[in-house]
């Protein structure tokens, strides 16, 4: 049995044992000789008031017989049997013991109590008798059971438990320690008894803590701290600590300590803290731990007497590493970024990947010429990086916005609102340069609204506060059996409910990538549009066009998407034609010719728009392999009047016709315009000579 156990048992089964025998000395005087019977009639019993009066079980037996001679009122009582009965008992009738060699008495009722018997003999007229006095300690040895109980509970606890569990005594001083406990700090329990652990384990300067833990249970109450202790060859272990005070009987005996490593633990919270603040690919702060400390600055402005500054870094011609070489190319350049901007700044500002290749850096207690060199010098810097790929070589440039964080800027909203102004304006005037943001700036507050156009954009797309219009295409050859085709053009409504036209938002929507998300809402409702116009039987035949923008061409997953709705609406491809600017398609050729290989496959057909802007696209028509040409308005809102623009679009028509192309003339606005296409053999006219557009529903 543990040292710590036998303390228990010892203390617990004496304090039993001298209230035992309290009591048994108690009885031992009135079975004394001095209140013995005298032999006779006497001795058997009658008229001894002391024996029939007594509280407890007595009885008088032969020695040699064991027959009961005499019992008082109290047998009775207790053991059920009347006067006649009990006289005709002996000892062995009502005595047995059990397993553990306890002594039993048995009742009339067959029910058995755990009694002690304290026996005296005496001589009556030559025989010799026993007196026996009986007292039932059921409830004693029941209790000495459930304490045997408890104390081989806690022992195979206190031997088998996985976390290190101490027992120390009033005098804080270690009474034992348990094998979790050895193991953890690599002490054995014979080096540690008797001994005060903070001299042990408690690391320099925290013995007093320790000693503080102790005190704390000792006052009654429960103690969880985390905390650090060390162990033998002088590692410092994270440790949780649970303590609390040992009570029996209402004495404090002392205090449990019970030990777990939380070293792993607390490095698995520190990583996962760290991975929820810090960008995965560059390990600098993320996003949103750079909101919380910019915002942090913000409030901290107006008491600042240096002034903090942010420096907004947008990467310039990053997309043509991850176009020649792929992502894994950019990333090792997103990396060494990352590490120059860091090399840049002192260990109290803070360096962020806002995401792609946009950074942040916070510059705090820092005056704003400070920031402004600091701004150049990383310009500078990220010029003269060469980065190297196999056997390419690339520089890239950055430009960036310098906003000083003072009492003007009143919340994060308004501080990143203010450094995309001047990033983009640096970007305006030829990027790889420092703008320093400036509210009174005519080109801050032009480059401010259409910012403001990115924050109402967001809100349409949030709040679906677009609306679908389209125009027809008119068939000019009627007697071709041309089908019918219209084009669905897209609105804004505003706060008022009014219609936003589309050269008030598109540039904003183009310039800060938001089409890719406009391009899906309009693909998702057009297609929601056709579906329940098919089941109610509505034009059915007729072709729709669909524009995509060149930033939806080359997201990752947009063909994808397009393939689903196609499934979840169930419509029919051949209905569909998605027209694709000739700028769009030659600057980003491959993304262009993935996509319209994809919606050929499916059955759909490709319009070109706006064609012709430049004669070189001739070059390039045979790749994207259109079905429709829409020849640039350019060359026909003047035709009527203007024999090089007749000339051009009437190259472009040529063209689209040896090639087997249906061609469309964009801006047709009058009867001329309309013979004169008529003349030249074009397929469609599109225009508001022809319908003006309107709701689609």
């Amino acid at each position: 049995m543990s040292s710590v156990s036998d303390f228990f048992l010892h203390y617990r089964t004496g304090r039993r044992k001298r209230e035992l025998s309290r009591q048994q000395g108690r009885i031992g005087d009135l079975s004394s000789g001095r209140h013995a019977a005298p032999p006779g009639r006497q001795a058997a019993g009658h008229g001894f008031d002391a024996f029939q009066d007594a509280p407890v079980p007595m009885w008088l037996h032969d020695a040699e017989s064991l027959r009961i001679c005499d019992v008082n009122q109290a047998a009775l009582s207790i053991y059920g049997y009347s006067r006649a009965e009990f006289l005709g008992l002996s000892v062995t009738d009502i005595q047995c013991s059990d397993a553990s060699g306890n002594l039993l008495h048995r009742l009339k009722n067959g029910s058995r109590i755990n009694v002690s018997v304290h026996e005296q003999a005496y001589t009556d007229a030559g025989r010799l008798l026993i007196f026996a006095v009986i007292h039932d300690v059921t409830s004693q040895v029941e209790t000495e059971h459930r304490l045997n109980l408890q104390t081989t509970y806690f022992r195979q606890l206190f031997e088998n438990s996985p976390d290190g569990i101490a027992f120390l005594n009033r005098e804080r001083l270690v009474v034992d320690v348990n094998p979790a406990f050895e193991r953890l700090f690599d002490y054995k329990a014979d080096e540690l008894r008797g001994r005060c652990l903070k001299d042990i384990i408690a690391p320099p300067g925290m013995q007093e803590e320790s000693l503080q833990v102790f005190d704390h249970c000792m006052s009654k109450s429960l103690v969880h701290v985390e905390t650090s202790r060390q162990r033998r060859n002088g590692e410092i272990i994270q440790v949780s600590i649970l303590g609390y005070p040992i009570t029996i009987d209402d004495e404090q005996i002392g205090v449990y300590a019970i030990y777990r490593d939380i070293t792993e633990r607390k490095r698995v919270v520190e990583e996962i803290a760290h991975q929820a603040t810090h960008d995965e690919l560059t390990d600098l702060v993320n996003r949103r731990e750079f909101e919380r400390r910019a915002t942090a600055l913000v409030a901290d402005a107006a008491s600042s007497p240096k002034g903090h500054a942010l420096l907004y870094i947008d990467l310039d011609q990053f997309k043509v590493v991850n176009d020649t070489c792929g992502h894994t190319a950019g990333d090792r350049l997103l990396k060494d970024i990352g590490r120059l901007l860091k090399e840049n700044v002192r260990t109290t500002d803070t360096v962020a990947r806002l995401g792609g290749d946009e950074f942040a850096i916070l510059l705090q207690d820092c005056p704003a010429p400070v920031a402004e060199r600091i701004a150049q010098r990383i310009v500078h810097q990220v010029a003269d990086h060469h980065f190297r790929w196999n056997d390419k070589s690339f520089h890239v440039g950055a430009s960036i916005g310098l906003v000083i964080v003072d009492e003007g800027i009143r919340n994060f909203s308004a501080l990143m609102t203010a450094a995309d102004t001047a990033c983009y304006t640096a970007k305006e005037k030829g990027r790889h340069r420092v703008q320093l943001y400036r509210s009174d700036d005519a080109e801050m507050i032009k480059q401010q609204d259409q910012l403001d156009w990115v924050s109402r954009i967001n809100h349409a797309l949030e709040n679906d506060r677009f609306v679908l219009y389209y125009q027809r295409l008119f068939p000019i050859k009627t007697d071709q059996g041309l089908r019918p085709h219209y084009e669905i053009l897209v609105r804004m409504l505003d706060n008022q409910q009014q219609l936003v036209p589309p050269n008030a938002f598109i540039p904003a929507a183009e310039r800060f990538g938001l089409m890719p998300a406009i391009d899906r809402w309009v693909v998702r409702h057009v297609f929601q549009t056709l579906a329940a116009r098919r089941d109610a039987e509505k034009n059915a035949d007729e072709v729709v066009g669909i524009n995509i923008s060149g930033t939806s061409l080359s997201e990752n997953g947009f063909v994808d998407y397009v393939r689903d709705q196609f499934i979840s609406h169930s419509i029919d491809p051949g209905l569909i034609c998605f027209e694709i600017t000739e700028t769009a398609a030659i600057s980003d050729m491959a993304r262009a010719l993935d996509f319209i290989h994809a919606m050929h496959g499916l059955g759909c057909v490709i319009a070109l728009d706006d064609f012709g802007s430049g004669m070189s696209s001739f070059n390039y028509l045979k790749l994207l392999e259109a079905d429709y040409l829409k020849i640039d308005g350019a060359f026909i809102k003047d035709m009527a009047d203007n024999e090089v623009d007749s000339a051009m679009a009437e190259a472009i028509n040529r063209v689209g016709q040896v090639m087997g192309i249906r061609t469309v003339a964009e801006y047709v606005e009058n009867d001329r315009i309309l013979a004169r296409l008529r003349a030249l053999g074009v397929d469609y006219a599109q225009g508001f000579g022809v319908h003006r557009p309107e709701p689609w529903r």
